[in-house]
């Protein structure tokens, strides 16, 4: 067996375990600790692969963040750099995922091309009482509704529902063809 690793973790890794309730010596190691707090995170809320790209593509998150915080850390940095076509798009998807009805992990699953999405998020990003109504959304809650997140009952909400609706023939579809609210 090899010697114990001595480099020691730094305050705000040890900070990061104990607000996930990862308890540890503080003798361990960094790469003990990382692969605690690692294996913690998966635990909780691992992030689908397409959102890891996503954050990736915008240089956000760690391997250590979950799938809430990365929603949250993509969603503010799409609305404090002023990038509301991208956050339109976002919210788009986050729509019709919830007008489908079914939990689809990743825009794909919505059967809505991007391209599509692209061109109603440019007509609605020239409406500005739609991007004052989007804009009213804390980050963490543009994508996903109901409960703890995105409100159902706003005019983004209600406009975006209807263009889909118009561009798609109606709501999208779940599985079993449904497309229920």
């Amino acid at each position: 067996m090899g010697e114990p690793d001595p480099i020691l973790p730094s305050e705000d890794q040890k900070q990061r375990a104990r607000e996930l309730d990862v308890h540890f010596s503080e003798e361990i190691s960094v790469r003990a600790l990382d692969l605690l707090i690692e294996a913690r995170c998966l635990e909780l809320d691992p992030p689908p692969e397409w959102l890891r790209l996503v954050a990736g593509q915008l240089q956000l998150g760690g391997r250590h963040s979950t799938r809430r915080e990365l929603y949250h850390l993509i969603e503010a940095e799409l609305m404090i750099t002023g990038r509301e076509v991208e956050l339109l798009v976002w919210f788009l998807y986050g729509v019709s995922r919830h007008l489908g009805g079914r939990a689809w992990d990743g825009p794909d699953g919505s059967g809505i091309s991007t391209t599509v999405m692209e061109k109603l998020a440019r007509r609605l990003a020239r409406e500005p009482w739609v991007m004052a109504s989007l804009k009213r959304y804390l980050p963490g809650t543009v994508y996903r509704f109901g409960g703890f997140y995105g409100s159902t009952d706003t005019l983004a909400f209600r406009v975006a529902a209807r263009a889909l609706e118009e561009r798609t023939g109606g709501l999208p579809r779940t599985e079993d063809g449904s497309g229920r609210r």
